[in-house]
């Protein structure tokens, strides 16, 4: 369950509006190889007329299988057409449906230097309310644990874009990823990623080449505590005849979490980037209640620094209600 409110900038068209949502969830297990899940989520959003369930939801539901080290799995979500996907975070897209699904195998090793082996394939297709294809993309994953416990990934990815780039063109697209991180229960561990590839860039609706690199540190001086950060950079080239010529953007993020029992912890989150004046903060209490059930408490803030005074733009309350069921 989630109320937030927006303030109005001051020199702009954007109105004050009120928000609310609600959503439920499951997951449940048939056997040790079974399980299902899904969710419906509702809103209620004040620059809208119509806020009924029919207008304002979205759902998902899927199934997995596994067995000795293979998995296979599926999805489905949905939402409808005004559905405000932008203040919930619970579905990704509006108005459109998605089926997806994988299939993963691992092999293991004994106490080799490299311990495991783990191959994934995942598929994704997103279509429009006619069901017509407007986006696919295809991902094979390879990932090692070795005898130091460091996890190292490598992610081809490949599909075509005929809906969210530009309506009525095509384009395809590929990348290649390489992640790295070292063993987490360590005091100080190290995490950083790259890819490289011929994308679109949808915040500007651009197409051109992209090289990301993101690199963070954990470190827990006491066991209680745990201190993050971590830098991301991106560079793009456009192609000749884009809205959006060539740019780079860096963006931090810092975290602090204390856990004051098993049960209970507090943690806080500061973010900002060299693209906007904007930041944002967030304070969550999580408490696990009873085993596997948990009760989570945020609060969440925007504020705008182009007059160098952090004026407030966005802020809201979260509250989460997650129970286990077992029968």
């Amino acid at each position: 369950m989630r109320r937030a409110s927006s303030v109005a900038l001051a020199d702009t068209t954007f109105p004050a509006f009120d928000f609310g949502s609600f959503g439920l969830d499951y997951e449940y297990y048939f056997t040790n190889d079974w399980n299902t899940w899904g969710m419906l989520i509702g809103t209620n959003d004040t620059r809208f007329e119509e806020n009924d369930l029919s207008k304002q939801y979205g759902h998902s539901g899927g199934m997995a299988w596994r067995r000795d080290g293979f998995e296979a799995w599926g999805n489905y979500v949905d939402s409808a057409e005004r559905f405000s996907t932008d203040e919930t975070g619970f579905v990704p897209l509006t108005d459109i449906r998605t089926v997806e699904g994988g299939v993963s195998q691992q092999w293991g090793f004994g106490d080799a230097l490299f311990r495991n082996l783990r191959g994934h394939i995942h598929g994704i297709q997103y279509r429009d309310r006619d069901w017509g294809l407007g986006f696919d993309q295809y991902e094979l994953e390879l990932s090692t644990l070795t005898r130091f416990s460091w996890r190292l990934n490598m992610n081809l990815i490949a599909g075509a874009d005929r809906l969210f780039y530009r309506e009525g063109e095509k384009h395809n697209f590929q990348g290649l990823g390489l992640e790295f991180n070292t063993n987490p229960a360590a005091m100080v561990s190290v995490f950083g990623e790259t890819v490289n590839g011929s994308l679109a860039d949808y915040t500007t609706s651009s197409w051109g080449r992209l090289s990301h690199s993101n690199v963070g540190v954990s470190i827990s001086p006491l066991t209680q505590l745990q201190l993050g950060g971590n830098l991301q950079y991106s560079r793009w080239w456009m192609d000749e005849n884009q809205p959006s010529g060539d740019y780079d953007v860096a963006i931090w993020q810092s975290t602090v979490e204390y856990l004051f029992t098993r049960e209970l912890f507090l943690r806080l989150f500061g973010q900002g980037s060299t693209q906007s004046d904007q930041y944002v903060f967030r304070a969550l209490v999580g408490w696990e209640y009873r085993p596997d059930s948990n009760l989570y408490l945020a609060y969440e803030q925007w504020r705008d620094d182009s007059d160098n005074g952090l004026e407030l733009v966005n802020h809201g309350i979260f509250l989460k209600l997650d129970h286990f069921l077992q029968f």
